[in-house]
């Protein structure tokens, strides 16, 4: 009884979780769709220039001591 169950659970986990039924033909072959671009453009056109950027440092900012006190009070209550 438990070997049966086994067994289900194994051919059901193969057919959930195995190879696809969706195999590729013989002969078949995946369609370039990302390539567009590449085989239509004009290799006459000349690439852009670009500029080397360089990068910069924010200044941190600097505590300013003011004058007076903020929420501060030295009274009695």
């Amino acid at each position: 009884m438990n070997a049966l169950l086994n067994d289900k659970l194994t051919i059901a986990q193969r057919k959930q979780f195995g190879a696809s039924s969706e195999k590729m033909a013989d002969g078949y072959e995946q369609m370039n769709l990302f390539n567009e671009a590449e085989d239509q453009a004009d290799e006459s056109v000349q690439e852009p220039q670009y500029e080397e950027v360089h990068s910069h440092k924010l200044k941190k900012p600097q505590n300013k001591k003011r004058s007076g006190s903020f929420g501060v009070s030295s009274g009695t209550y």
